[in-house]
């Protein structure tokens, strides 16, 4: 038995013994179902055995936002119930509590070009308020610095809590650059839904080698590191090196060094511990160029150690994932696809890590410092308690509201997202030819916009990066269909062209100024 025979078979059982059916018709005198546009078939038939002749029931549904065909949810229940319930006593509720005239507007807008089961128009007693914010930006990596950016100078001006604010996106791949820029900008987050970039266990892999040389007290990264991929080192190994750290009071890394650690383990794994430590000491050291000491032990046994040319970052980075091999290792331990899935998040943190070292102008040690304290950054588990800015899919803010929204990625394709094999009425039909795809999306769309109280800013982008190329983008045709008055115009991005160290001082100024 599954989640959805939890409604099957008790649809089954009411529908083949009528004994049951109308036990349980006179026990519920009376059924509320609420957000009734995302019920199924199924559940749609169960609310007509318990309700039987008697219908003393109320349905709660929003037709406009029925944005889980997906799930098999069916807004065409709403309108049966017209003609199933021919007494229904209709109620509209079109006064809105949540939002400012100009979202509302564009609201209205948007969601007009859909046909819909019972016409409504929100409206709501509060200011027309700001106007709704339509932004043009280069990439997507501009767009997650300059949402970061926007978001730390309204949270100033406006005196909010980071919790006021939210990103949206139609999916969970477009908030990775997001949280990198947030990351960067110390800006906390929550992410509802999906997985952050950087608690995927291929990012985290490669995170514990840069946290463990950039301070080797770190047992946890460690012990994540040396243990993966697998080099022959396994738990016998790390206890009997567990037990001379203990006793000597120092980390596991250090204790490697010792010369008691023969008396705790066999000389095979001595060697595989050793191994991996020279590697390691190796990078710190070219990292270091002789501005810190190494052991003497490490110079006298590998003499790779003197090697004082430059070495850049990037080409540190490499070197570091030679040793490491991660990705022969993914493709030895995991399918094929999962393999490339995961490899590929790999390349994307390294190009991440090689673009920070080169626009900033950071040598090895001061990138792989910054991404140890990026990375520290911990989300807490109680989303409510915590004072973050919101990181969600359009379909994970159902129900939910913010005082400043950001929807990022309003572009054809994306939003509404287009699949391979979707056909796709024509937009210039009198008629309205639309598919049941292209409605869904738009009523996503609308859901998206009524989740802003104050403030809704949308941003796309003309190109985004895709599978590691760039793709040129186009807006999305729900721009245009917000009708807004004063147009869709391309605002300048204040920090184009900055590096982020001048980005934050540009901030600081620009803050400053508005005191």
């Amino acid at each position: 038995v599954d989640f959805d025979d939890l409604i099957l078979l008790p649809v089954l059982l009411m529908r083949e013994h009528e004994e049951v059916r109308e036990r349980w018709q006179k026990r519920i005198t009376y059924l509320l179902v609420d957000e009734y546009q995302d019920t199924n078939a199924c559940q749609y038939e169960w609310v007509k055995l318990l309700t039987d002749f008697r219908h003393m029931f109320t349905a709660v549904g929003d037709d406009d936002q029925a944005i889980y065909a997906w799930r098999g949810a069916t807004v065409e229940n709403l309108g049966r119930l017209l003609s199933d319930y021919p007494k229904l006593k209709l109620i509209k509720l079109e006064q809105n509590y949540r939002s400012v005239g100009r979202i509302l507007e564009a609201a209205n807008n948007v969601i007009a070009k859909n046909p819909s089961v019972f016409s409504k128009k929100l409206w709501s007693s509060f200011e027309e308020g700001s106007p709704v914010q339509v932004v043009k930006m280069e990439n997507d990596k501009a767009e997650a610095e300059t949402v970061a950016m926007r978001i730390t100078q309204a949270r100033f001006q406006q005196r909010a809590d980071w919790k006021d604010f939210a990103v949206l996106y139609r999916g969970n791949h477009q908030a990775r650059v997001i949280e990198q820029a947030f990351r960067e900008m110390h800006i906390p987050y929550v992410l509802a839904g999906g997985q952050s970039f950087f608690d995927k266990a291929e990012v985290r892999d490669i995170l514990a080698y840069l946290r463990l040389l950039v301070n080797e007290e770190d047992d946890p990264a460690f012990i994540r590191a040396v243990t993966t991929p697998k080099r022959g080192i396994g738990q016998a190994t790390l206890t009997g090196l567990g037990q001379l750290a203990s006793s000597k009071g120092v980390s596991l890394y250090e204790a490697i060094f010792d010369d008691e650690l023969i008396n705790h383990i066999s000389e095979k794994q001595l060697q595989g511990l050793r191994s991996f430590a020279h590697v390691m000491e190796s990078i710190r050291w070219q990292a270091n160029r002789g501005r810190a000491p190494v052991r003497a032990v490490d110079l006298i046994s590998n003499p790779e150690l003197y090697r004082s040319e430059e070495r850049k970052a990037p080409e540190l980075l490499d070197e570091l994932m030679k040793f490491i091999d991660y990705e022969r290792y993914l493709y030895d331990t995991l399918e094929e696809r999962s393999a490339q899935s995961r490899w590929q998040n790999v390349q994307e943190l390294i190009t991440w890590l090689k673009t920070k070292a080169v626009e900033e102008d950071m040598d090895f040690l001061q990138l792989v410092q910054r991404i140890a304290l990026i990375t520290m950054l911990e989300r807490s588990e109680d989303e409510e308690e915590v004072d973050a800015v919101k990181l969600s899919t359009v379909h994970a803010s159902k129900g939910l509201e913010y005082p400043y929204v950001h929807l990022i990625g309003a572009e054809e394709g994306l939003l509404p997202h287009l699949g391979k094999d979707d056909e796709y009425g024509d937009p210039n039909k009198e008629d309205g030819g639309y598919s049941e795809r292209i409605q869904e999306e738009r009523r996503l769309m609308y859901v998206a916009i009524t989740r802003a109280q104050k403030h809704l800013t949308v941003t796309w982008c003309k190109k985004r990066r895709r599978a590691r190329e760039d793709i040129i983008c186009e807006p999305s045709r729900f721009i245009a269909e917000m009708g807004l008055k004063t147009g869709v115009e391309e605002e300048k991005d204040p920090f184009h062209g900055m590096s982020p160290k001048e980005r934050l001082m540009r901030l600081k100024e620009m803050l400053t100024q508005k005191k």
